[in-house]
This record gives structure tokens, sequence and C-alpha cells, in this order.
């Protein structure tokens, strides 16, 4: 069994391309949205998170324990995407999902100093007026899907409510890469695309990690649905006969 987590502004549905590629149909169907984002859970309901934090200092943890309360059975393999990548990582991590498997797809996770001085300078973004616009415009840049995901994907993007939209993604920005990586166990596949990560750097930190590199931008998994599936087929043959972490 799969679950896919998409990243800020998105939908499960935006990874119609790769469960189609995976045969995985049946799984994105009951994969819950990101918290706070409109969507279908596994009840086939919409769901919107509009409580405030029940911790009130960390929305990706808030983010994590709401979503892993929806996604019903623990899966096989858990498939996340950016936003939805760290919120994964956080989600196995702290305990709150125990999956044989995990699937990063370029989410912002860096490890080195000069990439996460980077990040942190791009978490500043989110504290100006016009942080909306520039989320747009920062996700427009590397949005090299086919019509009509590009259409939708923006369009999604738009229809989402400003919180936890804001909260989510300053907090990622500023989330703890190297403590969420040192805290994985289960193997994990890194899909780099645009980020600034790399095997030798995450080597350092954790022994449970892969990177391949896909492309082009920062959906590989709706550009190039095949060269992902293969990527994740390939990979998972070599760690489905592994024992179980614990």
């Amino acid at each position: 069994m799969i679950r896919f987590l998409p990243g800020i502004g998105g939908r499960p549905a935006h990874f119609e391309p790769l469960a189609d590629a995976l045969g995985a149909a049946a799984d994105l169907a009951a994969s819950p949205a990101l918290p706070g984002h409109p969507g279908t859970d596994a009840g086939g309901q919409d769901r919107h998170w509009a409580a405030p934090s029940t911790t009130g200092a960390d929305p990706v943890l808030d983010a994590a324990r709401t979503w892993a309360a929806q996604a019903g059975p623990v899966p096989g393999l858990l498939i996340g995407h950016s936003t939805g990548g760290v919120i994964a990582l956080r989600a196995v991590a702290d305990g709150l999902l125990r999956p044989r498997a995990l699937v990063v797809i370029d989410s912002n996770v860096p490890v080195t100093d000069t990439a996460l001085a980077a990040r942190a300078a791009k978490a500043r973004l989110a504290a100006r007026p016009d942080w909306r616009s520039v989320l747009r415009a920062s996700l427009a840049r590397d949005l090299l899907v086919p019509e009509p995901w590009h259409e939708r994907i923006l369009a999604d993007v738009d229809a989402t409510p400003d919180h936890p939209m804001r909260e989510l993604w300053a907090a990622v920005l500023a989330a703890d890469t190297r403590a969420l990586w040192a805290g994985i166990t289960v193997p994990t596949l890194y899909v780099r695309s645009t980020r600034d990560v790399h095997q030798r750097d995450l080597d350092a930190v954790t022994a449970h990690t892969t990177v391949v590199d896909v492309g082009p931008g920062h959906w590989p998994h709706v550009a190039e649905p095949e060269a992902v599936a293969a990527a994740i087929r390939r990979w998972h043959a070599t760690v489905a006969t592994q024992a179980p972490h614990r």
C-alpha cells in the first residue's frame, strides 16, 4: 500500500501521473490532502484544516500529526513531494508513521551550511506582505510540466487558504533538516531535481538514504512520471527484502 503526500498548495491529484505509472490509483484515492488544503481525504469528504495549531509552535509537527491521523493503516511506502516530503520526514522521524520505506521528491531538506543559509534567507520571505505572490512566482519558475498540469497546479495554489499555507511555508524552510535526516531509520529514496541535496552530504548524517537525479523542474513526478516510477521500482527492489527497521 502506498500513500502520497503533496506539497504546499498541492493536491493528492497532482500525483495522478506517478500513481498511474506505479499502478497505484486506488492508493492515491485513499491519500488525504495536506492539512489545511482543500481536497478529498480518505473518508471522501472535503476537509479544511481551519482549527488553530494544537502545539502552538510547530506547524510541521501539527501537520504531520493531522495527516498521519487521517492516513489510515500504515503504508508500505510513503511518497512525499516538496513540503509534503518534509512533513513525511517529520512523521517518520517522530514515529507518527512507520512505513517500510519512504520516498522524498525534491523537498528543500539540505544539510550543508551553505544550502541551509540559502534556505534560511528564503524562509524570511514568508514574513513579507507580498509573501503569496513571492511563493507563487517561486513555484512557477520551476513548474516545468505539460498542460493541463501547469495551469491546474497554479490554480490549486491560488485556491489554497492563507492559513495554514503561510505558516507551513515558513516552518518547513526553518525545519532542522539535519535532525530530520538523522532521525530516519527506514530506507529512504530522495528524488532530486532542483534542490541542493546530494548523496555525499546526506551520507554524513544518515546511512539510510539513496539519492537519484531525475528532472526536469520541481515536479518531476508530473513531468517525467515513468522515469520517477522506474527509479522508485529499482530502488524499492533493493530494499523490499530488508528486515523492517525498528
